[in-house]
This record gives C-alpha cells, structure tokens and sequence, in this order.
C-alpha cells in the first residue's frame, strides 16, 4: 500500500519529500474526481486513475496557477486517493486540484467555486400578543460561477440565529432551514443576528432585529380655566414620527376615549379647547422601522381640574327700596337649566319653556361617546396639516327674563358681582342618535404640497370621528375628530395616511370611514392606495479614468390596488441623489429629476443614496454605493546585484478581498511609468521579484476595484529608488602554468552587456592596473605572461554600464589567483615559432 506523505499544520499544507528515481517522462494521472468525503463538508476526497504505481503530488490551483507551496506528496504504494480539508480552500481561492505522477504533467479536476455564504437578507418584523416579535428574513442569492460542479450541495440554505443582551451573543438552537423566528424580548434592549451557512462556512452576520422599550411620558398643568388653552405635552423614546394618541376619561371607573392624535419628533404637544376635569394619557402604538422594533406603552396618567368662568352683573338702572331687581349671571360653560322646564310662557318667534324641556327629554335618550365636555377644539403639534381649522359661526339667542331668574334659582351661589369661581364637572347634554354622513369624497388641496382634503355632506351639524382603515377590517390606525362647529372636512397629511402602521396588510387598499360622533353610523370614502415609491435598485455603477462616477438605478413597479380612485395622480416619480461624507450627511447633489442615472465626481470617501419620491412621500436607499481610499506601502532594497534573488514587498489596505497589484517603474525622474510586474495578492500583502530591472525608480500601484457596490479607489505607494549592480565573474582558464607560458584571464558580466573591464593586480600593497579588456556580450579575455614562479591575485573592475534602457552600477568581481611554477628558462621568440597578442581573442 502507499504511504501518504502529508503534514498539516497551523492552516497550511506542508509536503515531506518523496525520493523518486530518475526516469523517463511518466504518462499523466486521468480522472481527476474531487467529491465531499461525507455529509460533514469537512473533507474534499480527490482520487484518480494511473498507469502503474507512481508516487503523485498533488497540487492545489488558483486561477490556473499552481499553488506550489501547497501540495500533497504521495508514496507510490498508497492508495490514488487523498483527503484535502475543505476549510482551506476558500481562504486561497482554491478553483481546481491537479495531479500529477512522478514526472508526468499535471491533470487537473474539474473547475469548482469555492465561495462561502452572503449574508441574509431581513424582510419584516411583526409584534404579536404579549409582545412576541416575529422576525422573518430570506437566504440571499448568490451568483454560482461553476453551475454543477461536483462540490456544488443542492440542500436549503442553513441558518444560525443568535441573540444579544448585555453584551453576552447565546447561539438559539442549532442550524436550521427556517426562515423565521418568534421570541418574546425581556425588558431591556434585545437583538437578534442571523448568518447563513453552506458547505464552505458560514457567512457574515446581520442585523435581523432589534428590540426596544418605549416609556412615554405626559406633563398636564393642575388647573385650567375653561376659555383658555390647555396645553399637554410629554416626550416619546425611539425614532421621530411615531404615533401618539391622546386619550381622556371623565371618571377613574369610565372607559378612555381617544381625543386626537399627533406624531412625535421626541416631543410632542396637544392643544385643548374648553376641556374639562378629566383623567388623561397617551399611548404609544408599537413601531416597525426596518429591523428595529419599539413596543406600545401608556404613559402616567395625569389630571387637571377646570375652573368655571363667571360673570355677574346688576340690571342697569336705579331700583327703588323694595323693588326686585335683576342680576344676571354668566357661566361658562351653561349649565343645563333643569328646574327651568315648568316655568314662562311661549313668546312670539320662541318656544316655550315647556316645549324645549320636552325637546331635551326627547333628545336625552342616546349619550354622546365621548361624553359631552370633552375638548370640542383640539390641535396637536407637531400638527401635520399646518393650517388651523375655521369654525361655523353659531347663532346666538338670548334667554328670557324668567329663563334667567329660573336659572338663578338654580345658581344661587353664583347671584353675586365679581365674578365668583367654582370647580364642577358639567354634565353633558343628552342628544338623539344622528343620520350617517353622505357624499364622502376625496380630493388634493389646491396649492399644498402632501395635504389631501376628506369632505362628507350632513344633515345637522355634529362632532365627527374620522378613523383610517384597510378595506374589509375594522381596525382603526388613526383617528381624527372634528367639532360640531367646524366644517364638513378636514386636511389631511400625506404621511399621517401613508404611515406604516404595525399590522397593515400591503394587499388592502385604505378607506376612510367618516362617523356622526364616536359611536354613531358611519360612511365611508371611496377606497384609495398610499404607497410610497419602492426603494430605488442599484443597476450599474462604473468610474472613469477621470474620476467621475456614473450611477445608473430603477425603481421596482407597484401594483396599484385601486386603478383611477381620485387620489392617482400618474405623475412620474421624482429622484434625489446625495452623499454622506467626513461627517456630513444628506448632502444633495443637483435637484429632483425623473432621470434614473447620474454622474458626479468625489475623489474623497463617500457613501451615495437616492431618495424616490412620489405624492405620498420617498423611500430612501441609503449606502447606494459607498467608496474608500486605499493606502499602499512598499519595501523596495535600495541596492541589489543583477539576477540575485530579492524580493519588493508590502502592503495594501482596504485587505478585505483579493486585488489586482501592479508594480510600475520608471528609468529616469522625469520619464514615463511602466508596467515591470503585475498580479493578484489577497490578505493585505503582496510581493514581487526584484533585482533584474537595473537602476530605476519604483512604486506599487492599486487599481480601483468593485466589490460589490464598495469601490475601493485607487491607491499609489510612495516613489523609491533602487540601483542595481553589475553581476560579475572573474577566473583564470589554467589552473597552474610555467612561467613564460600564457594564461587567459576571463570575466563575464551579466547582464550580458558589451563593455570595458580593467584587469587589477595585487602587488602586496596595493591593486594596480594591468590593463583594459574588452567585454563583449557579457564575456571578455585578456592574457597573462608570468616570468617567475609564484602566485599572484587578479581582478577585474566593471565600470557602471547602460543595458537596455537602464543603468547597472560598477563592480569588482571576485579575487582570481595565477599559480606559475618553473618552466621555460626564458620567453620563446618569434623566430622560435611564439606568437603573442593581446585583447580578447
């Protein structure tokens, strides 16, 4: 059997050596098969078929380079089967595994993607009974770049959830392929995380849910006179725009009752005309913004006493000693003259008092909800319609004498000047059950930009209730009221009706329901939809060699759920683009455009969004594209001999992807850059060979890169000079010679540049000249004639030279010994046969 000749050790593959004997060219491995070892994705099994039993490498490939410092070495008697961890591989974008036999080429497996999971995508948080939050969130596509492949898992998408309070993450449950999650949040901040898993590793982590608690809060004065203002007001925790109900009651045992509504801004205020002594509070409906969460609360209840207004007077005139006289009293608000029923007689144009006691009776069989008292003229602020209301003008008429003293009999306490003050609640007149509001319509307000005007016909002036709902429900998501004496309409802001209101259904169109007090019969206007644009898609984003930036995007169609109801509008919808940068958000670049591309130049860090409005309102995109500046630092050797082995490192930040590194060098200060190397490093570190170019300058130079919608731009490191020197050999052909006879002295320089050297000779004190030798094609010769025995040093000088373009610094190469032993007594002469030259030969 083989024996497998693998270590692995601290994430990396290391080979131990494989003695294999020399011979001819071995036939290649076939079948390269990589699969999963079994269902734990831990281990890739690569086998193969071979001719014979041949000791194998087998080597991992990056883009159709090997990996040669990652290799497995296999003995020929193992098995044609390796285990490789799988966990590796994405890390050194791992794209194919060979293998090779003895001296054989390699053969390579099938092309494979090794690309770990993105992250999820969140789709709704939904708050249920007892505050159980439902969180909901969908695996994210990914672009499979080896369709098919053999490492390719068809199984869901697994997930892992986690939860985070106080600091502490507690993984819920193992992986699983759900899609959703219901928890119930304690009572302080709560969040919850979701990652995705697949066979090469989990992903990155997302935000799916965050939950907070709401604590609003409520100031009401003690006491209020009842003409004046009464103003209530309070803060709400959380994001602006939330809702904030007011609600009263009248006693601590009656049932609360909604008064208006406002949104909040993290205060809020309400306005109470003529109110009365009652309890109030405000609620806050739970929040859905994205993925956070803000649930519902009630505030403190407060309470405010009213003061009556009174002012009496004496008829005019001098009245004689025991003479009745008349003094006259007013209070608001009226109290409801009771004892006055049995009293006076009918005047012409008037009823009698008979007759409008009868009419009251009459009209005591229904009870208004909310009681009578109740503020009849409420504003909130931030109010979102501007404009205060108008009023009808009420007539007046003025009451009888008798009327009057029946009155006084019944305020006897009140029948004094100056203006006596009393606090009372005051019961509310009782009323019959009104007819149901008629033509209800709904229009845009001329010359307003977001107000809508609801407007309905009745048959008596009556305090209304306007309630927000979807199609086919009775759940009420805001309310208005309206008084008796204000018109039949109300404006209404475009965000108040197109809130996304916790529990609203996106397949129901809205209505407004418009009702003859609290509890009484209702109409309703004609259905309507109140979307806001979808969220704007990135299409394509490309940068241009001058910097400027071209962004192209779409907004997704929506399906109108009421063709033509008459708040369509059909206008196209309008865009703002603009960039948060160094601390500066929501800069605006240009105006609105129904355009759905742009081009702008920011060579600075920035992160682009694109607002899309509508007549309903915007939806936001927010880090559209975001850009980063890219930092690169290089080590170049300021000295280096030609063709020695040396390296130029360094680094580059953003490191969070593989990028393309290009070394550039120049031969002069003022001359052009060119390309000397280029590659794809990864990890923030790169690295290229050095030492063969001659003396130039250097920089490293990173492109501008996408990933994703993140551009990295591009990043230039520092200019470095670095001289290169000659590499030089000097030696002697003949090892030892008698004196008289010729040695040649020879020297090669590379690169192989045609130059001249000088031969050097060490006398015991110093070098000296023996003479100029020429160098051609990096060889030159020049001879020695020793008339003595002995040794003696040689060397030669190099002199800096211009090869190719660029410059090699001088060099001397290394010391050469001419050994002469005794031979010929003297030299040997023309006439004996001798010939002598000199130079190369």
């Amino acid at each position: 059997m083989k024996r497998l000749a693998t270590a692995l050790l601290c994430g990396a593959l290391l080979a131990t050596a494989v003695t294999t004997p020399a011979h001819a060219a071995d036939p290649a491995p076939t079948n390269v098969r990589i699969a999963w070892k079994d269902s734990t994705y831990q281990q890739v099994l690569v086998s193969w078929d071979e001719e014979g039993s041949q000791p194998n490498r087998v080597v991992l490939h990056r883009q159709g380079q090997p990996i040669v410092e990652q290799q497995v070495l296999v003995a020929a008697d193992a098995p044609n089967a390796v285990d490789i961890p799988a966990r590796y591989l994405p890390s050194l974008q791992v794209r194919q595994i060979g293998v090779s036999a003895g001296s054989s080429p390699i053969a390579l497996s099938r092309e494979f993607d090794t690309q770990q999971a993105p992250a999820p995508v969140p789709i709704s948080n939904t708050i249920g009974t007892g505050n159980a939050v439902t969180v909901r969130w969908r695996a994210a596509s990914v672009a499979d770049g080896t369709p098919g492949d053999p490492l390719d898992v068809t199984a869901p998408p697994r997930f892992q959830v986690n939860s985070q309070v106080d600091g502490t993450n507690v993984d819920l449950g193992g992986p699983s392929t759900a899609t959703q999650l219901t928890v119930t949040p304690p009572a302080k901040f709560y969040a919850l995380q979701v990652r995705q898993l697949t066979e090469w590793g989990s992903g990155p982590v997302v935000a799916a849910l965050k939950a907070n608690r709401s604590a609003p809060t409520l100031r009401a004065p003690a006491w209020a006179r009842y003409e004046d203002l009464l103003t209530l007001t309070g803060t709400v925790t959380g994001t602006d725009g939330r809702t904030v109900i007011l609600q009263a009651r009248n006693t601590p045992a009656s049932p609360w009752y909604v008064v208006t509504t406002t949104h909040s801004t993290g205060n809020y205020s309400f306005d109470l005309v003529r109110p009365g002594v009652r309890e109030y509070r405000v609620q806050v409906p739970n929040a859905v913004i994205g993925t956070a969460v803000w649930f519902g609360a009630y505030s403190p209840i407060a309470t405010t006493k009213i003061q009556l207004n009174t002012y009496g007077i004496f008829q005019a005139g001098p009245i004689r000693k025991g003479q009745m006289g008349d003094a006259h009293v007013t209070v608001n608000p009226r109290p409801t003259p009771r004892q006055s029923c049995s009293a006076g007689t009918a005047r012409p144009g008037r009823p009698s008092a008979r007759s409008r006691c009868a009419r009251a009776g009459a009209s005591a069989t229904s009870a208004p909800s909310p009681p009578a008292g109740s503020p009849t003229a409420t504003t909130s602020r931030p109010s979102p319609t501007g404009a205060p209301p108008t009023r009808r003008r009420t007539r007046r008429t003025s009451s009888s004498p008798r009327a009057e003293q029946a009155s006084m009999r019944i305020l006897p306490a009140l029948v004094v000047t100056g203006g006596l003050v009393a606090s009372v609640l005051v019961a509310s007149p009782a009323h019959a059950v009104e007819p149901a509001p008629t033509n209800v319509k709904l229009s845009w307000k001329p010359n307003a930009v977001g107000q809508i005007v609801l407007s309905w016909d009745e048959a008596a002036p009556v305090a209304n209730v306007i309630s927000l709902r979807q199609r086919g429900s009775t759940k009420v998501y805001r309310s208005w009221s309206t008084t008796a004496e204000q018109p039949n309409s109300i404006d209404l802001s475009t965000f108040a009706v197109s809130g996304n209101y916790s529990g609203m259904s996106d397949d129901l169109p809205l209505e407004l329901a418009v009702s003859a007090g609290s509890d009484g019969p209702e109409a309703l206007s004609p259905g309507f939809d109140a979307d806001v644009p979808a969220v704007p898609q990135r299409v394509s984003s490309t940068l241009a060699a001058s910097g400027a930036m071209t962004v192209k995007w779409k907004s997704p169609p929506l399906t109108d759920l009421t063709p033509n109801d008459p708040l369509d509008l059909n206008s196209p919808i309008t865009y703002q683009a603009g960039y948060d940068a160094a601390g500066y958000s929501k800069i605006k670049i240009g105006g609105r455009t129904t355009a759905t591309q742009l081009t702008y130049t920011l060579r600075s860090a920035h992160t682009l969004w694109v607002d899309a409005y509508n007549e309903w309102g915007s939806a936001s995109a927010y880090n559209f594209l975001s850009t980063h500046p890219t930092t690169v630092t290089a080590k170049v050797p300021a000295w280096a001999v030609y063709n020695r082995a040396s390296t130029i490192t360094g680094s580059y930040a953003p490191a969070y992807e593989s990028r393309q590194i290009v070394l550039q060098a120049r031969n002069t200060s003022t001359s052009a850059w060119y390309t000397v190397s280029s590659g794809k490093f990864s990890n923030g570190k790169f690295s290229f060979p050095f030492g063969t170019g001659g003396s130039r300058q250097y920089r490293v130079v990173a492109p501008a890169t996408w990933f994703g919608s993140s551009l990295a731009y591009q990043g230039v490191s520092a200019t470095s000079s670095s001289t290169t020197q000659l590499d030089v050999f000097g030696f002697f052909v003949s090892p030892q010679l008698g004196t008289y006879d010729r040695n040649t002295a020879g020297v090669y320089v590379y690169p192989k540049a045609n130059t001249t050297a000088t031969l050097q000779r060490w006398n015991g004190k110093a070098w000296t000249t023996v003479g100029p030798v020429a160098v051609r094609g990096g060889t030159g010769k020049g001879y020695i004639i020793a008339t003595k025995p002995g040794r003696t040093a040689y060397r030669y000088y190099v002199p800096a030279t211009m090869y190719g373009g660029t410059r090699f610094a001088a060099a001397y190469t290394n010391t050469f010994v001419n050994n002469i032993i005794p031979g010929m007594a003297g030299p040997c002469l023309p006439s004996q046969g001798c010939h002598y030259s000199t130079g190369p030969r």
